[in-house]
């Protein structure tokens, strides 16, 4: 039957990973499979880019609701 561990370590110097676990035999052969992280992407604008975007297209907006909403889904894609 087959084992399985769930370890999570830090990536060292040189690009290097260490696993240490008791219930690792010395010279066993072991499979191995990592998962890396799933990289976020960051927004590249910021305000001062939002205020002139909003500047540059006042007449998409007919009142001051939907320049709100506008500036809450900027706000909520920063997340």
């Amino acid at each position: 039957m087959n084992s399985t561990l769930h370890l999570k370590t830090k990536v060292l110097e040189g690009n290097k990973i260490e696993i240490k676990d008791a219930n690792l035999v010395v010279g066993e052969t072991v499979e191995i499979f990592v998962v890396l992280p799933e990289k976020q992407e960051k927004s590249t604008s910021n305000i001062l880019e939002t205020i002139e975007t909003i500047r540059n297209h006042r007449s998409c907006f007919k009142t001051n609701e939907e320049i709100d909403q506008y500036l809450g889904q900027e706000r909520d894609s920063w997340n």
